[in-house]
């Protein structure tokens, strides 16, 4: 889990900068570009021994509870555990993080999309579950490893935060 979490983008080492660090909104062109990264980075799992076990990350880390994600238009629980667990840490980072294109947004904010897309992007067990820990936890900080990719990770196990 901890491997594919870390390694679910490692397939945009295929994508142009260009594309990736553009500021504006994507082409149908530039967006069908962006998709094969899961493609790439299945690959690359595939071939690489110790790497077969992230790839079930890799590769469905895009689809969508509802069946409306790419790369194979998985549904419901038969997209991967791990990939629909990625799914929600990744888009809440992305939310949260500053991108090219946008500045991160409050995690009050993030919170109500993830709440809002669950059952229909996101797996709503997952949801509950990834907010209850933001909520014990506290939302990530300099405390964790955000890695180039954002996603972030403890660094070392978290002790649960005292609440006054």
């Amino acid at each position: 889990m901890r491997l594919g979490a870390a390694l679910h983008d490692m397939g945009k080492i295929v994508v142009p900068d260009s594309v990736l660090k553009k500021k504006g909104k994507l082409t149908s062109e530039e967006y069908t570009i962006i998709k094969q990264h899961c493609y790439s980075g299945g690959q690359i799992c595939k071939r690489v021994g110790f790497l077969m076990d992230a790839y079930p990350i890799v590769y469905h880390h895009h689809e969508r509870w509802d069946g409306r994600g790419y790369p194979d238009g998985l549904k419901g629980e038969t997209i991967p555990l791990g990939a629909r667990i990625v799914s929600a840490i990744d888009a809440y980072d992305a939310m949260t993080t500053d991108r090219p294109y946008r500045d991160a947004m409050a995690h009050e904010a993030a919170e109500q999309i993830l709440r809002d897309g669950a059952g229909d992007q996101w797996d709503p067990s997952v949801v509950q579950v990834l907010l209850e820990t933001v909520e014990v936890h506290g939302p990530p900080d300099d405390d964790h490893d955000h890695g180039s990719n954002g996603l972030f990770l403890p660094s070392e196990p978290q002790k649960v935060r005292e609440h006054s």
